[in-house]
């Protein structure tokens, strides 16, 4: 990625975009390398956060990363493999035993039973990071919706209308990276998906929404009231 300098109101930059505490001391991965591939791609997003709030990402972002694996394999066993995450899996008996109670069959298909409210916190915090980083503006009084869905379950029509269906309402904060994006079209297509790293991950920010695409397998639909 196109490493883009901010150049919005220092004043943002004063607080945890995650907590609101002052004096963030830490940075934060949007999206967290474990959602990724070695060798990582150059510039990947990061956020001021406090250590606590930084500190506390790491369980959730693991089991995130377990279940769209598991996902891409169909089952829990055969995602056990020799990538990070399946060597993750494989060394963590708890996560695997949560995994595998997550793991169901209906007619001969294999499903798995996701923890929702651990999937949409994430979803959310990353939401959160992402809409700081693009528009250097905090999302700390509004209340965050969240639907997220393994992308086969769309019809070709619903996931067609939902990849194309952006609309930039607002200008973005003179200065911020997505106001930069928008003049310069860098990292960025005409849907507004940007691409952290090909077929890993790929995110878009609006005034009121933010789209989070994993390994092409798993989506989050991020909102809130603008207004």
């Amino acid at each position: 990625m196109k490493d883009i300098k901010s150049f919005a109101d220092f004043r943002q930059k004063r607080w945890c975009p995650f907590c609101g505490s002052r004096s963030p001391d830490t940075r934060d991965h949007v999206p967290p390398k474990i959602l990724l591939d070695k060798p990582f791609p150059e510039n990947l997003p990061t956020v001021d956060a406090c250590a606590k709030c930084n500190q506390s990402f790491t369980l959730d972002d693991e089991y995130l990363s377990s279940i769209v694996l598991c996902l891409l394999h169909g089952s829990v066993h055969a995602a056990i493999d020799n990538s990070r995450v399946g060597s993750m899996i494989r060394n963590s008996p708890g996560l695997l035993h949560l995994l595998e109670q997550s793991e169901q069959t209906k007619d001969g298909s294999k499903y798995f039973l996701l923890d929702g409210p651990r999937v949409a916190s994430v979803a959310k915090r990353l939401a959160v990071g992402h809409f700081y980083y693009e528009f250097s503006e905090l999302l700390l009084d509004h209340s965050l919706a969240c639907v997220h869905a393994p992308l086969y379950l769309m019809t070709n029509q619903e996931r067609e209308s939902w990849e194309m269906n952006f609309k930039q309402d607002v200008f973005p904060e003179v200065g911020s990276r997505s106001m930069i994006r928008l003049v310069e079209g860098s990292d960025i297509d005409q849907y507004g998906w940007i691409t952290v790293q090909p077929d890993k991950y790929r995110y878009r920010v609006a005034s009121n929404q933010v789209d989070i695409v994993l390994s092409e397998i798993f989506a989050c639909s991020v909102s809130w009231d603008d207004t």
